[in-house]
């Protein structure tokens, strides 16, 4: 969990802003966009961002914490079934 959420805290500072998150999103977006159907977009990462910030963000204030990803990431079953994966093959 912590290497996952060191990847959307892109400055370091223990928090991950709706920003930071917008912009690796939108670089995924950018490598896959072509190869998914339909194709996803800027607007495509956006909507994105915005769904899954507001599920994430409980205490409403602006910025995600590792202890609310990691509540939200246990509350996902498809996530945590993603881990397991992850988890036998490495």
């Amino acid at each position: 969990m912590q290497w996952i959420f060191g990847l959307y805290d892109l400055n370091g500072d223990g928090l991950i802003t709706k920003t930071e998150m917008l912009d690796v999103v939108s670089s995924i977006y950018e490598m896959l966009g072509r190869s998914t159907h339909p194709t996803v977009d800027e607007s495509s990462a956006k909507e994105h961002v915005e769904k899954i910030f507001h599920l994430i963000d409980t205490n409403k204030d602006g910025v995600v914490t590792i202890e609310e990803l990691m509540q939200w990431c246990s509350r996902d079953e498809h996530f945590l079934k993603s881990l397991d994966t992850l988890d036998t093959i490495l």
